[in-house]
């Protein structure tokens, strides 16, 4: 890694962004969508649905596997934001539609599609950087996600008095089209 280079700098802007925006998005999923599920739902449904997390994450990551060694990762960084974002509004319109299971597979998604995109997000900066360079870029990575969290945590307050808690995780879908933007914008200035 150098710093003269242009699209080396390009590549770690753009990682750091993905970075702040994947945790900013997800901290807009996580305390809304939980709020929501404990109202339909009540505290004791929550141990069902740690069950299914587990039980989820089992799934999603046997399936990763598989694709992971068919696909490039920027692609799967690409589709799998895409997914979940189609996946939120789907999961999003139901419970909006008053439909009592929609909050509950809410609850589970949104732990389920971080996972996955974190290890997505990893998976290919470990296949950009080296190890001289993941020693230092990894660290800025955690604190633009710290960073992004924070920010997204902060907001959350703010944006739960103004639209309503049940409205506010809608905001993780842009945040995943951005990711989009940004693993696109990488693809292709590395096409070049």
């Amino acid at each position: 890694f150098s710093l003269r280079d242009r699209e080396a700098i390009f590549r770690m802007v753009a990682l750091c962004a993905i970075s702040f925006v994947c945790m900013a998005g997800y901290a807009m999923a996580r305390t809304p969508i939980e709020a929501v599920f404990v109202e339909d739902w009540g505290r004791d449904a929550m141990p069902l649905a740690w069950v299914g997390i587990a039980i989820g994450a089992i799934a999603v990551v046997s399936l990763w596997d598989r694709i992971a060694a068919r696909m490039s990762l920027p692609r799967m960084l690409f589709l799998l934001s895409a997914i979940s974002a189609l996946g939120f509004a789907v999961i999003l319109l139901g419970m909006e539609a008053g439909i009592p299971q929609a909050s509950f597979f809410a609850y589970i998604f949104k732990d389920l599609y971080i996972v996955l995109l974190v290890e997505a997000f990893y998976a290919f900066a470990n296949a950009t950087y080296p190890l001289k360079t993941a020693r230092w870029a990894y660290g800025l990575f955690g604190i633009m996600a710290s960073l992004g969290g924070r920010v997204g945590n902060k907001a959350v307050d703010t944006l739960s008095l103004s639209m309503g808690t049940e409205r506010v995780p809608w905001l993780v879908i842009p945040s995943l089209i951005l990711i989009c933007f940004f693993v696109g914008w990488i693809a292709h200035s590395s096409a070049r």
